[in-house]
């Protein structure tokens, strides 16, 4: 698949992502605390003068020497090129749990840490099929050679608004089309190329809105299909 049209989107992101001023002095009351804050939400540092992120996916500086807390996860911002400030972004919804999403772990790695849900009994060698995590219907991890290649989730329609909040809190989503179909799809990065985690979310049709998380380095549209196909397959067998 060809490169997401976001990239033009993350690059523009990534140039306005830096706040600095022309006065670099390091000043004696610099707040070095923790900061835990809510993705959108935005933090003031106690006399910065300059600040800089470890990773702007998940916070970035803004004028006024301010961290904007931008998706879910941990970072470290440097003030006034001296004090380490670790920052923690937290998401607001919780649709489901996050899903494991460490790509080629087992499935025993899989069953011992997810802990929301009931597993279905109609799991197979390929697919663990997980009921009622949540907001998920249907939660699937689905192995390839006994290793996780993707996870797959359905959630009702009557929860869009919701599963869109809390997809956006994790990673950079867009609309996307391709053959008339809409749909929107990101990742876990600004930079493509650093991406781990690619996810599509699309509605599956009037009752189900389906989402796809895989490896950003191995994502095909046929993985997505064949994704689609056992959670439905399993649906049916509810």
């Amino acid at each position: 698949m060809k490169k997401l049209c976001f990239l033009s989107v993350a690059a523009m992101l990534a140039l306005n992502f830096t706040a600095c001023t022309s006065n670099d002095e390091d000043t004696s009351n610099v707040d070095t605390s923790a900061k835990t804050i809510y993705a959108g939400d935005s933090v003031a540092i106690t006399g910065a003068n300059t600040i800089s992120s470890t990773n702007e996916f998940v916070a970035f500086p803004t004028s006024g020497k301010y961290v904007k807390a931008f998706h879910v996860g941990k970072t470290t911002v440097l003030v006034n090129k001296k004090h380490s400030i670790p920052i923690t972004v937290k998401g607001r919804y919780n649709t489901y749990n996050d899903p494991i999403t460490e790509w080629g772990c087992s499935r025993s790695y899989v069953e011992q840490r997810q802990t929301q849900g009931t597993k279905a009994a109609n799991s197979t060698n390929e697919t663990l099929f997980y009921e009622n995590a949540n907001r998920a219907i249907l939660l699937a991890y689905n192995f390839e050679n006994g290793k996780l290649a993707s996870v797959a989730t359905l959630v009702s329609t009557t929860h869009s608004s919701e599963l869109a909040h809390y997809l956006t809190e994790r990673y950079l989503m867009l609309p996307q089309k391709r053959d008339g179909d809409t749909y929107f799809a990101g990742g876990d990065a600004l930079d493509p190329n650093q991406m781990k985690t690619f996810v599509i979310m699309k509605v599956q049709n009037y009752k189900y809105l389906y989402t796809f998380y895989t490896d950003a380095s191995k994502y095909t549209s046929a993985s997505s299909a064949k994704a689609i196909k056992s959670m439905l397959r399993a649906l049916e067998a509810k």
